[in-house]
């Protein structure tokens, strides 16, 4: 009789466990949770918290200390002439001093300052084919315009907006999509102000969702896919494993030592 129970008081000890486990790995791998969430939980497809009242106009204007990425297409090695650059894929970076001038090979100091990518690249350009280069076409990039994607994604990291306008889709595509354990439904996209930040929860399984002028990213955006529900418990209870195991060894000698004991 003494057996039974001490089976049974083990086999509800290890039941609780379980179930307190269960409930603690919700959401073990769900970041930035916010308050605003459990209103997003019924948004069919765009639900916007603590919103910034931004204009619509969301091309990136050039300012000061700016990184700005600067290759010649017809000539990629035309504009290595300057020991204050650093070469990267989309360019040779130089930076924007604190008046909004960029100091450029043989040309000298530029103002870009408040001008679009477009702009900034057509009037170095226009200026380089006056001076040095012959039909030179001119790619610029703002290297620090860029924002990070998180979560459940099949490439996870930062992104350069190389162009205005670019969108989460976008991104997305680039980024190769979402993974298997990717929840659609909740895509969040935290953007301003670190302290008191605009959240925008994306429902991508609506495709009312699709012309949403909040889709369109902004610079230092956080993008984060969310996992689902049944992939989170599942991932934590495989981090519990080595524990759960352990634990069943533990109440096996247990009743073990109870038998022997009688």
């Amino acid at each position: 009789m003494k057996l039974k129970k001490g089976k049974f008081l083990g086999a509800i000890l290890l039941s609780v466990f379980l179930l307190s486990s269960c409930r603690s790995l919700k959401n073990t791998n769900t970041l930035f949770l916010s308050e605003y969430d459990k209103f997003a939980d019924t948004a069919k497809s765009v639900y916007v918290a603590n919103e910034n009242f931004a204009p619509k106009d969301f091309t990136y204007k050039i300012k000061p200390f700016d990184q700005i990425a600067l290759r010649n297409i017809q000539n990629p090695d035309g504009l290595v002439m300057s020991t204050n650059a650093e070469n990267v894929q989309s360019g040779i970076i130089f930076r924007v001093n604190k008046e909004g001038f960029v100091m450029l090979p043989v040309i000298g100091e530029v103002n870009i300052n408040g001008l679009s990518q477009a702009e900034a690249a057509q009037k170095i350009q226009d200026i380089y084919s006056k001076t040095l280069l012959k039909n030179p076409l001119i790619e610029l990039t703002v290297f620090n315009y860029k924002v990070t994607l998180l979560g459940e994604t099949s490439t996870p990291g930062n992104y350069v907006l190389e162009r205005d306008n670019v969108d989460l889709i976008e991104l997305l595509g680039k980024s190769g999509g979402l993974l298997p354990s990717a929840d659609p439904r909740k895509v969040k996209i935290i953007r301003g102000d670190r302290k008191h930040p605009e959240i925008i929860y994306v429902n991508l399984k609506n495709l009312n969702t699709l012309g949403n002028d909040k889709l369109v990213l902004q610079n230092n955006d956080i993008i984060y896919i969310a996992p689902q529900k049944l992939s989170n418990i599942s991932e934590g209870l495989k981090n519990y494993s080595a524990i759960i195991q352990p634990l069943f060894l533990i109440l096996n000698a247990v009743i073990l030592y109870s038998t022997i004991g009688k």
